[in-house]
């Protein structure tokens, strides 16, 4: 079990709170998603190599979990967005998470394409990951992209 399991089974005590129950239900649907979606990449990029198809079927019933998940994820911040704050802005973040929700059933069918035998390979898993510090200023010249928020700090 993982920290973030760790953490939404222990806010379940807060979500029937009263007056700040909304505000804990979205943390722990938040943890609920981050639960399975944290380490998804690296476990779907390790099955790929692995070359069995069938071994990589098996993850397709977390990506679908994980698109279950954001969609509650999504109702329980629009709940505690509109008891929190005005409606102005909400489409922005409906905007974010959707095209999370987008981005992981486009994976998944990508996934299912390859297992099925629709596709011969899945080009964005055949790419070798860069691996950039973050310990070290990066050499820009070098690096195809390099994007660490932490870099404006040390200059």
């Amino acid at each position: 079990q993982n920290k973030f399991a760790e953490v939404s089974e222990k806010l379940t005590t807060y979500v029937s709170n009263e007056e700040y129950g909304h505000i804990f239900t979205f943390a722990k649907s938040l943890c609920d998603v981050m639960a399975i979606k944290y380490d998804i990449g690296i476990r779907t990029r390790q099955l790929y190599k692995s070359g069995g198809k069938e071994k990589l079927r098996t993850i397709l019933c977390d990506y679908e979990r994980i698109e279950k998940l954001l969609e509650k994820m999504l109702r329980d911040f629009r709940n505690m967005w509109f008891a929190e704050k005005k409606p102005y802005g909400f489409e922005v973040q409906e905007a974010r998470i959707g095209g999370i929700i987008a981005r992981t059933k486009s994976c998944k069918e990508r996934i299912a394409d390859y297992v099925d035998g629709k596709i011969e390979k899945i080009d964005e898993l055949e790419e070798e990951l860069l691996k950039p510090s973050a310990l070290v200023k990066p050499d820009f010249h070098k690096t195809v992209c390099f994007n660490d928020w932490r870099l404006s700090f040390m200059n």
